[in-house]
């Protein structure tokens, strides 16, 4: 059975650990430019403890197969705007196609709400388009992001 729901990063980030690398193996750019991963783990612990990262999870038979984590705070911008910022998501290959990633984002979706969230922002990775998936959770396409290694 593949359930979703809302967990602390705190209490979770050791059973997460073991997906990152094949999640920067999968999707990263960082990689092919040599960049290794080295997750800022004290920042996330940091924030989770202010209440600023949203962390849902997609379990297989009670193990992490996927999750979804992102940041919310005021709009630095539009400070009585609550806003949701994407971090990363990832589901493992033999839980890809079926209703898993809906599940989970649908799951993401009701905490925010829950916390008074206004704007949710999120994004796709051009070399790996989940463009269909936030389409059919309703986003728009709003704007595009460039980048440019330096190094």
């Amino acid at each position: 059975m593949v359930t979703a729901q809302i967990e602390r990063l705190t209490d979770i980030l050791p059973e997460l650990k073991p997906l990152l690398p094949m999640h920067y193996e999968d999707l990263s750019l960082h990689r092919l430019h040599g960049v290794p991963l080295r997750p800022q783990y004290h920042v996330y612990l940091e924030r989770d403890a202010r209440g600023l990262v949203c962390c849902a999870t997609l379990r297989a038979n009670g193990l992490i197969v996927g999750y979804k984590i992102g940041f919310v705070a005021a709009g630095l911008h539009y400070e009585t705007c609550l806003t949701a910022l994407p971090d990363i998501f990832f589901i493992a290959h033999d839980h890809r196609g079926g209703t898993g990633a809906l599940k989970l984002f649908r799951c993401y979706e009701r905490e925010l709400r829950r916390r008074g969230v206004m704007l949710w922002m999120d994004g796709s990775k051009d070399h790996k388009s989940t463009g269909r998936l936030f389409e059919a959770l309703g986003f728009v396409q709003t704007e595009t992001t460039y980048s440019k290694w330096l190094v």
